[in-house]
């Protein structure tokens, strides 16, 4: 019997051996890498990964970090609006700024305004209520961190702004205490001896073109070179005892009068009880120096008496109610 053998022939077999490498998703060089940011882009997502843009890697000029926070923020405060202020961080290309009425405004729970600049004016708001703003950078990479919290409360430049009747009595006749406008009137305020503060004051009186309440009943519009601020409290000359707020427009209800302004007094001011100004009732803008008749309010009243009470004559001695600026 024949035996059968397998007969095995070893041949060498070489293998070409490299380095093993690890996939780093981080590393911009890694096939990883590559296909997160790929994956990203078809996805729509445009924030950074591992920190690093996909426009970052496409083009080398480009920055390769989140900016700075923005340093030196303030905020100040004016007439219905607060200013923001930070100094600019080298390589931000646009900034956010985010308020909110409660202390601790975070970029998650602030209201939003985008690619602000510095200084940057928040307006249309109520005076007396107070706003705190946190303010960040953004680049091509993504935004930075917030900057730390500051915060301001509009008002109006005067804060407890005053109210007087003059001590004087003044007409558009007599030489020594005439005069032919509203501007006019305020000189008088500024030199009465009853002036309580060093400020500027402006005397409450309308005509038909240089200063005007309203144009439409109760509703403060078109006003000119108007002497109250709108959300704004005022005093008697005392500076302590509530006369009467403002709404938004400057003017105020009837019947909302917390006191009377003085304990007498009787006042020019042309403006009829709808805050419009009088067609007869201005002494023809505080031109007529011979007679004629203009519409006055008294100091004792708290309704629409407080600007319209009664008519009186222009050329006798009425008297002056001075608002602070």
């Amino acid at each position: 019997m024949c035996e059968k053998k397998l007969l095995l022939f070893l041949f060498p077999i070489f293998i070409q051996c490299s380095a093993y490498q690890t996939s780093n998703a981080c590393d911009p060089s890694s096939t990883a890498f590559t296909k997160s940011m790929f994956a990203k882009s078809l996805l729509g997502d445009k924030n950074a990964h591992c920190g690093i843009s996909f426009h970052s890697i496409s083009n080398s000029s480009s920055a390769t970090e989140i900016s700075a926070i923005p340093s030196g923020v303030t905020a100040s405060s004016g007439i219905n609006q607060n200013t923001v202020s930070w100094n600019n961080p080298t390589g931000a290309t646009s900034y956010n700024l985010y308020w909110r009425n409660i202390s601790g405004v975070t970029k998650g729970n602030g209201n939003k305004i985008k690619n602000v600049t510095s200084p940057y004016n928040h307006s249309g708001l109520p005076n007396g209520t107070i706003y705190y703003y946190i303010v960040t950078s953004e680049n091509s990479v993504g935004e930075s961190d917030a900057s730390f919290e500051v915060s301001a409360v509009p008002s109006a430049p005067c804060g407890s702004c005053r109210i007087f009747v003059t001590v004087g009595g003044y007409n558009t006749a007599a030489p020594a205490t005439q005069f032919s406008s509203p501007a006019g009137a305020d000189a008088f305020c500024n030199s009465d001896t009853g002036k309580p503060t060093t400020r500027n004051y402006k005397a409450l009186i309308v005509d038909s073109a240089n200063r005007i309440a309203s144009v439409t009943p109760f509703t403060g519009a078109g006003q000119v070179d108007w002497v109250f601020f709108p959300d704004t409290d005022y005093f008697r000359s005392d500076g302590v005892t509530p006369v009467l707020k403002t709404n938004s427009n400057g003017i105020f209800l009837f019947g909302t009068l917390a006191n009377a302004v003085d304990s007498s007094g009787q006042y020019y001011t042309g403006l009829t009880a709808d805050w419009t100004s009088s067609l007869v009732g201005t002494c023809s803008d505080w031109s007529d120096h011979a007679g004629g008749n203009a519409n006055a309010g008294q100091a004792i009243q708290t309704g629409s008496g407080f600007i319209n009470q009664t008519f009186v004559s222009c050329t006798s001695g009425n008297q002056l109610l001075c608002v602070e600026q």
